[in-house]
């Protein structure tokens, strides 16, 4: 193996230097997730004095679980600082529904505005004042989401480390044993068109595979144990948190967003796990 050691190293090290980007795009990221992480609590009032007080956001738009929007309420008059927002909202739900994690886009091209969105919620920066909460000059903010860009020199320099990455990998696999196939999990079942196997903990749709946790498997098993029939939040938070938990408004509702994603990124299979306003979740399979 110490003789591919050079093969491998070089075509490495040359992609690490031409594909790295000394962006901001995931301190951008992380400084409003973490603005917004707990606003979906907030009651619709605490939240506009929330966005008034934010030098950061101009407006915001929030979804619940089942993407039926919870500010600003639906049928009531917005305040005038969101209605501009808002007349956007077709921009905005296509902006949600291709995150992944997040969507970025200029609200328009000589603007200082920004609409950065996730699949519960999208809000518009302020550009110059996330440059500043960044330790940037406010006129840098273009730079936050700019994506890196490369010449013709990095690119045919990318192909090149990349082809003798390649054949490295393929001579090692040639002299090395075939791996043993992982053992079949026998407690592995159907929920709907995902494959879900306890012992690895995942969950498979086509080529994709997710992670799952054990409160996502309790969940899973139920619903398919109880194929057609609607279960109750009560039943659901019992089989997933344990009976002596206290629940919130909001915990189950999140934690099903986060599973559809696991069982669907891609989101053409309809909704595989169905919600029944008013009384909890059923699974048709």
């Amino acid at each position: 193996m110490t003789k591919y050691l050079p093969v491998i190293t070089l075509p490495l090290f040359v992609l690490l230097i031409l594909f790295h980007t000394p962006g901001h795009h995931k301190d951008a990221d992380k400084i409003l997730s973490d603005l917004l992480i707990s606003w979906h609590l907030l009651a619709p009032g605490d939240i506009l004095f929330r966005l008034h007080a934010e030098p950061l956001i101009e407006g915001v738009v929030l979804w619940d679980a089942d993407q039926q929007r919870v500010f600003p309420i639906v049928d009531q008059m917005a305040h005038i600082s969101q209605q501009p927002f808002l007349a956007d909202m077709k921009r905005l739900e296509n902006l949600r529904d291709e995150a992944a994690p997040v969507a970025i886009e200029a609200k328009s091209k000589t603007g200082e505005t920004y609409y950065w969105c996730k699949p519960n919620a999208c809000v518009a920066v302020n550009g110059p004042a996330l440059a500043e909460a960044m330790g940037l000059k406010p006129t840098e903010h273009s730079k936050i989401f700019q994506p890196a860009s490369f010449g013709v020199i990095h690119l045919i320099a990318g192909l090149l480390a990349a082809t003798s990455l390649v054949f490295a990998i393929q001579s090692i696999r040639q002299e090395s044993p075939a791996s043993p196939a992982l053992p079949e999990d026998i407690e592995a079942f159907d929920f709907g068109p995902v494959r879900v196997s306890p012992a690895r903990m995942s969950a498979t749709i086509g080529t994709h595979v997710s992670d799952l946790t054990m409160r996502d498997l309790k969940l899973l098993r139920l619903l398919q144990q109880n194929r057609g029939a609607v279960l109750s939040k009560d039943e659901l938070y019992n089989a997933g948190w344990g009976r002596d938990f206290m629940p919130n408004s909001r915990a189950l509702e999140q934690h099903m967003l986060t599973l559809r994603r696991k069982l669907d990124p891609s989101r053409s299979n309809g909704q595989i796990i169905e919600t029944v306003h008013g009384q909890g979740y059923r699974f048709n399979g």
